[in-house]
């Protein structure tokens, strides 16, 4: 997918028991594709500094798999050190992130 156009950055949602919301993410980012995004971007509204590394995965996995086939996928792979960020970006792009968003470690 061509990397152009409007990218949104979907919000997370939560159960009451605090676990992701995967039904209530998925029909949110069909309708962000529905409003004529060209992809969507999980970044820091997609509250990933806030999640626990299995969370962040888990979010990111699902984002590629309700998004990958409408429009581009941005999994931001921002973290406190270099190690982390690579690992978070080879999760992203072996579950078919179609590109990552890195801020350098501080």
């Amino acid at each position: 997918h061509p990397l152009r156009g409007v990218l949104p950055v979907f919000q997370t949602p939560w159960l009451e028991d605090e676990t992701l919301d995967l039904e209530t993410l998925q029909r949110e980012i069909a309708w962000l594709y529905e409003c004529g995004a060209n992809g969507i971007v999980m970044a820091m509204v997609s509250e990933t500094l806030r999640l626990d590394s299995e969370e962040r995965e888990q979010l990111a996995a699902e984002a590629c798999k309700f998004g990958k086939d409408r429009g581009v996928v941005v999994i931001s792979v921002g973290a406190e050190s270099s190690k982390t960020a690579e690992r978070y970006a080879k999760h992203a792009e072996g579950v078919g992130a179609d590109a990552v968003m890195a801020i350098p470690p501080a």
